[in-house]
């Protein structure tokens, strides 16, 4: 539990630190962020491919319900894909907040 509570200490925390810099720095520290999230996200999207090609290969399934393991993994892929497209929307809808804040000024 404290190193939890040391987590989250850190984590709110970041803000902070970035808040220091200057709005140029903190826009490249932001996009960087973006691209290692989008980076992760696609390695992990073709690690899943890679799994779910394992289990088509052996056509294994569940011992009970007979359920091929590669239907039941098939969500990972899927699930990578809607967070990519979550993301890039959120980062739009963000970018048009904000040019609409800078408009109001």
């Amino acid at each position: 539990m404290p190193q939890a509570a040391r987590l989250s200490v850190l984590v709110t925390m970041w803000p902070l630190i970035v808040d220091l810099f200057p709005k140029k720095v903190q826009k490249v520290i932001e996009w960087l962020i973006s691209v290692v999230v989008v980076l992760v996200l696609a390695y992990l999207f073709v690690q899943s491919l890679g799994y779910i090609q394992m289990f088509l290969r052996s056509g294994r399934a569940t011992p009970m319900l007979d359920i091929p393991y590669a239907l039941i993994y098939g969500i990972a892929p899927v699930s990578f894909v809607v967070m990519i497209i979550s993301y890039f929307y959120s980062i739009i809808k963000g970018v048009k907040s904000e040019a609409k804040e800078a408009a109001e000024q």
